[in-house]
């Protein structure tokens, strides 16, 4: 076991590592923990014990989830866990209020982990009785959450129209069909991904996802930006225009909803955002200026909370349901654990709250800069230059199948704003697929 001052220092080792792969596009943490633990034979002959590398892979799993957001609101470059804060994002960003958004996400993600290390016992105990009664309805429940989200959907009227039954009725077919498309077009992508579709230039395990969120929420964005030829205004460093009331709300629908992907296999940080936006009670429309605010803290909760309960979940049921978790649990294997109180586990609430509060304060005090930057380049430019970027990425990562998967997912991302409808039913791309498969219709 490894001293305090030991998880302070290899906690702040690891915090590094996910402020790097939450600030680079496309760079995940999961990669650079299954890095850390491949690692493990050589830093051992440099007397690094695994307990240090498991801190330090906890570490970077929290602080990834914090940075994240950052290249999804100024560069429109997102991944699973940040796909539905591009928008809100970037109608801040086009209000001038980069920074906000950033402070959002922050508060977002900085009160989750918070309230999730004090959910953490209690959600151990109730998942420990509820768990094996949940498993056979999971489809169901994602069912649940897809009609919830199309029978929400009252359309975008605009600033000076009445809605109307006929127009809400409308917008629900249309968002209908949006899940539907979108769902199609996650299924070949992932069945493509499952038989080996992509090839990739480089040596690189990378998800088929990366393409397929940044089309449908990322480029598609920054195509309509440049079709709009509108440049950002100067950034300002006005203060956080979120009412407590709506900001508790938004918290603690994301934090709970954060509980769902820890526990439940299946289901993915972006689904739980999906169910959160719906709980938050909020709209992203222009007649609801609350509404992007609201989003981006609830997906910021979903992301953050989604850190701390997958680690619970590895203690309790001694499954790992992210990328970091397998990582975590080739270091110290789950089998170590049994007939008594698992190892590391006070240490690595320890480094939760640790990261945690890092992460925090370093978003906050790099949100001024980085709008700061924004406002200095030339919009257009950098717009063209990350699509140039993440279409390269793509390529690189996933090959010639992921290039097509990323041009499809574009198209269908310009339809949701075009059609007045929210783009959160193009999450039928992971929805749709899942759902097939807990009915048994997966081909």
């Amino acid at each position: 076991m490894i001293a305090p001052a030991e998880v302070v220092l290899f906690a702040s080792a690891g915090f590094s590592i996910g402020v790097f792969t939450g600030l680079i596009p496309g760079l995940h943490v999961n990669n650079a923990a299954l890095l850390l633990a491949s690692s493990v034979p050589a830093l051992a002959s440099a007397s690094v014990p695994p307990e240090a590398i498991a801190v330090m892979i906890v570490a970077a799993a929290v602080s990834h989830t914090f940075l994240d957001i950052v290249p999804s609101v100024l560069v429109g470059a997102p991944e699973p866990s940040t796909a539905l804060a591009v928008l809100p994002g970037h109608r801040l960003l086009m209000e001038g209020r980069a920074s906000e958004a950033i402070r959002l996400s922050a508060l977002g993600s900085g009160a989750a982990v918070f309230l999730a290390l004090l959910l953490a016992l209690p959600i151990k105990l109730l998942f420990e009785e509820i768990y094996p009664e949940i498993l056979p309805y999971l489809g169901w429940l994602l069912l649940l959450v897809s009609a919830i989200m199309v029978v929400s959907e009252t359309g975008d009227p605009g600033p000076f129209e009445v809605p109307s039954r006929s127009s809400a009725l409308k917008a629900r077919g249309w968002a209908l069909g949006l899940f539907l498309l979108s769902g199609c077009l996650g299924y070949v992508a992932l069945r493509g991904d499952s038989l080996g579709a992509p090839q990739p230039l480089l040596g690189v395990d990378a998800s088929i996802l990366f393409p397929l969120l940044t089309g449908l929420f990322g480029t598609s964005t920054v195509v309509l930006s440049l079709a709009s030829d509108t440049d950002p205004p100067n950034q300002s460093a006005d203060p956080v225009g979120l009412p407590r009331r709506v900001a508790a709300r938004s918290i603690a629908g994301g934090t709970l909803s954060g509980t769902l992907v820890g526990w439940l296999p299946g289901v993915t940080s972006a689904q739980a955002a999906v169910l959160a936006g719906e709980l938050s009670g909020e709209k992203l429309t222009p007649n609801a200026p609350e509404g992007a605010r609201s989003y981006i803290v609830s997906v910021s909760a979903v992301n953050s909370s989604n850190a701390v309960f997958t680690l619970v979940a590895l203690y309790t049921i001694g499954r790992a349901r992210s990328g970091a978790m397998v990582a975590f649990e080739d270091v110290v294997p789950v089998s170590a654990w049994a007939g008594g109180l698992p190892p590391l586990l006070g240490a690595s609430l320890m480094v939760v709250a640790v990261s945690g509060f890092l992460s925090y304060i370093t978003l906050v005090g790099a949100s001024d800069p980085l709008s700061r930057t924004m406002s200095s380049l030339n919009y257009r430019y950098l717009s063209l230059a990350v699509l140039v970027a993440l279409s390269s990425a793509a390529f690189l990562l996933t090959g010639f199948f992921g290039l097509q998967v990323l041009a499809v997912a574009t198209a269908m991302g310009l339809l949701p704003p075009k059609l007045g409808v929210r783009r959160t039913h193009l999450m039928g791309c992971l929805l749709l697929p899942i759902m097939m498969f807990f009915f048994g219709l997966r081909g």
